[in-house]
């Protein structure tokens, strides 16, 4: 049986699940979204000028049962001062969509009739679209059914050297972040659509084995940093960029190729962990 999954991620990673006994939302809604797009008049038309489409903000109510109904209701409003949140929304057990939220409100009231618990309303104010989560990973070999121990299960792609394909079935534009593995020097990252080509980067620098660099537009600031493969920052390498490049990328409707060329003679390992957008789910 298919079952609704809704859980609630802080800025740690922790995850604070919604859809248990001892705490459930319920009467949930705001999965839609509101177009506040620009329009122009001419005569008795009008011409869209720039589409502005905002996601609702998810609401509802959150049951906490007894017993310790009062310190579950306390325990939740602390977790979620762990600014931002992630809310996840799993609709039919198979695939899950992610957005970034902060509670805007969240009301408290005495525990209802017969004291089975307290039950609290919830408005999410959303910080981002809804977006799935989707990861690619070419480690540079021909050799299928490798496991890696990530975050999110990667599809592997090996069938083109530092190269990773992503199909996006959305009509809105997606951050990505790419993650390019040393050892590397002056790596170079294009991105086409469809086999054109839409955008480059490139910085004068070298990554050493057992580091990387990540050029992520998933969050704001859009960055370029290096990290250790364990993932403690090294240095910021924005300055390093050529700036007469595009330098970030969002993946577009169709075939994403992204893909990494460098002055070394070894083969490079690529990532890319793609956050398709969607205006509701």
């Amino acid at each position: 049986m298919n079952v609704r999954e809704i859980k609630l991620y802080d800025d740690n990673g922790q995850c604070y699940t919604l859809t248990t006994r001892l705490h459930f939302i319920h009467q949930i809604g705001g999965f839609g979204f509101q177009d506040q797009t620009y329009y122009q008049r001419l005569g008795s038309m009008f011409k869209p000028l720039t589409e502005n489409i905002l996601p609702d903000g998810p609401t509802g109510s959150i049951f906490f049962s007894e017993p310790n109904a009062y310190k579950k209701y306390y325990d939740f409003a602390r977790f979620i001062r762990k600014t931002p949140l992630t809310l996840a929304y799993n609709p039919d057990g198979s695939t899950e969509f992610r957005i970034d939220v902060r509670v805007q409100t969240l009301e408290k009231a005495d525990k209802i009739d017969g004291g089975s618990g307290l039950n609290c309303a919830v408005t999410f104010y959303p910080l981002s679209t809804w977006y799935k989560v989707v990861d690619v990973i070419n480690d540079g070999s021909i050799v299928d059914g490798k496991v890696y121990s990530f975050t999110y299960p990667y599809v592997y792609t090996n069938s083109v050297k530092q190269t990773v394909l992503i199909d996006s079935d959305t009509a809105m534009e997606s951050p990505a972040k790419i993650t390019i593995y040393g050892p590397v020097e002056n790596p170079v990252w294009v991105h086409y659509v469809n086999n054109v080509q839409r955008a480059t980067g490139t910085i004068n620098a070298t990554i050493p084995a057992g580091n990387k660099l990540v050029i992520d537009t998933t969050t704001i600031p859009y960055s370029i940093k290096e990290f250790t493969n364990a993932g403690v920052l090294v240095a910021d390498r924005y300055k390093q960029a050529d700036f007469s490049t595009d330098r970030f990328f969002f993946l577009e409707r169709g075939e994403n190729q992204i893909s990494v060329q460098h002055y070394g003679a070894n083969t490079v390992m690529l990532g890319v962990e793609a956050h398709l957008s969607y205006e509701t789910v």
